[in-house]
């Protein structure tokens, strides 16, 4: 969305949107990091990365909508729901991680699509694109046409038809944006065929109602990989399975059990090569390996998966992200599985897929 530049709105109305945004953004911080820091403004460090200044009275309703994003360049003002709120800039994204810019993607940006790299070929035939890079793909798009920084969501993407190694192309439609909610409509397509559909449900916060409850809620048996791993086993996905905690390793083979499975990633790909993967495109790149974790079954993965869903609760604060799968349910050819979601402090939401039996086919670990 372009950043609004003449807002027809009163001065105390935006500059009280601005300040609103900042107290949600310290809640959230607080909740994150366990510190108690005062609701009424936000730290320093939080004020510098909202791009507020001081004496705002001062200030003409125009030189605070044109001068405040400057003083941090990841932020812009937009217009959402006829209030005037910030979020980050989705062409640069965010990076929790140390390094710099990726070297590699999923797909290289062209001027009408997207080319697919190495990284993306699948693994159901070396002609096609890899659910983990369509999925990374339709987050990106997706979630830059969010015009508020969500804090929970819905994703939903169905595999319509099999891809080709060849160009995508993204349709994306803004269909409903509100003080809470917005939903995003996305379709990509290879040759005008239609080859995956999605929406994205995004939630923002709300500081003035917190429900508060004591439904049953599952123990969290989910312990990541220690410390202990170094070098390039640290930086490579993990797979534990029948004596977890105890068995996490880089070598799947060691893993050829029927056990439950669960999966670590300290890293994740971005969709596009040079830019630096959300956690929203990073976690839902994880999501659509729980067909991987649900379905293998110690030789190998006999269904292939038609869709996935993510339901989230909160975003990832942390690098290492981790999937551990719930079980599998099938008949007749057809099975549904599904896993829950971890960053390093705990549970994220949860994830399912459908998938069907390719046995002609199936994937071997």
């Amino acid at each position: 969305m372009p950043r609004i530049q003449h807002p027809n709105r009163p001065f105390d109305q935006i500059l009280d949107l601005v300040h609103r945004h900042a107290r949600e953004t310290t809640a959230r911080y607080a909740a994150n990091s366990g510190e108690n820091l005062p609701r009424s403004r936000p730290p320093a460090q939080l004020r510098g990365r909202l791009g507020l200044l001081g004496p705002c009275r001062q200030l003409a309703p125009q030189d605070l909508l044109s001068l405040a994003p400057t003083l941090d360049p990841k932020w812009e003002l937009v217009l959402a729901s006829g209030g005037i709120t910030m979020r980050e800039r989705k062409r640069e994204g965010r990076n929790m991680s140390q390094g710099g810019e990726m070297n590699t993607g999923f797909f290289d940006a062209a001027d009408q699509g997207f080319d697919p790299l190495e990284a993306a070929r699948g693994p159901w035939g070396q002609n096609t694109i890899g659910g983990q890079g369509l999925t990374a793909l339709t987050a990106r798009e997706l979630e830059r046409y969010c015009p508020f920084e969500p804090a929970g969501c819905r994703l939903t993407i169905d595999f319509v038809k099999m891809t080709t190694f060849d160009s995508v192309h993204a349709r994306v439609d803004l269909v409903r944006s509100s003080t809470r909610v917005a939903l995003v409509h996305l379709e990509l397509t290879q040759s005008d065929d239609v080859v995956i559909r999605a929406s994205g449900l995004f939630v923002r916060p709300r500081e003035d109602d917190r429900a508060a409850g004591r439904a049953w809620t599952p123990g969290v048996e989910f312990s990541r990989p220690g410390a202990a791993s170094s070098g390039a086993e640290s930086m490579s996905p993990m797979l534990s399975s029948a004596d977890h905690p105890s068995d996490w390793s880089a070598d799947f083979s060691d893993h050829r059990n029927d056990a439950r499975k669960r999966l670590w990633t300290p890293t994740m790909l971005p969709a596009v090569r040079g830019e630096k993967a959300t956690p929203f495109i990073r976690v839902a790149t994880l999501a659509e390996a729980t067909s991987f974790v649900s379905n293998w079954d110690g030789k190998s993965v006999p269904f292939i998966n038609v869709d996935v869903t993510m339901n989230l609760f909160r975003m990832p604060v942390s690098d290492g992200l981790g999937l551990e799968s719930n079980g599998q349910h099938s008949a007749d050819g057809i099975a549904v599985g599904s896993a829950t979601l971890y960053d390093e402090f705990g549970p994220l939401g949860v994830s399912s897929v459908t998938a069907v039996a390719n046995t002609r086919r199936q994937v071997r670990f």
